[in-house]
Parts: C-alpha cells; structure tokens; sequence
C-alpha cells in the first residue's frame, strides 16, 4: 500500500507531507516526527525544535502567521509555561 511505501522510505531523515499540506523536515522512528525537525504549517506557521512520536517535545521555536514567537520548553505538544 501507498501507506507501508511511505513508511519504508522514512528512516532516519527525510520529509513528510501531510494531505492538509503541512510539511516536516527532520528526524523519524517509526514513521513519526522524532529529534530534531521543522513543520511548516499549511496555515503559514512553523516549528523548529525537538520531537518525539510525532509531538513537539523539548526546546522549540513556534512561529505564528502574526509573526509572534514562542520560544520555550514543549511537552505533549504544547508549552511549558512558568509556575
């Protein structure tokens, strides 16, 4: 299937194009965003940073299509944010 060829030409590094038009430039394991990577967001967005299975985890950079930044520690996908 399209699915398994996708998955057996991503090993290490590569690219994925998600079919809302997303793009991830990086590191994979298992088919998934996985170490350092960038997505470019259909939206005009993008994130740098550090990834595992497919989250953002670790220090990133998110910018929004405003131009604003988040520079931060991510965890499940979101911000870590000051107590």
């Amino acid at each position: 299937s399209l699915r398994r060829q996708r998955q057996m030409c991503i090993r290490d590094r590569g690219m994925l194009v998600s079919l809302n038009g997303d793009t991830y430039h990086g590191e994979f394991r298992d088919g998934k965003p996985n170490g350092y990577g960038e997505m470019r967001y259909a939206s005009g967005a993008s994130h740098r940073g550090l990834w595992e299975r497919g989250e953002r985890n670790g220090s990133g950079v998110f910018v929004d299509v405003d131009g604003s930044v988040i520079e931060t520690l991510w965890k499940g996908d979101l911000p870590e944010t000051a107590e």
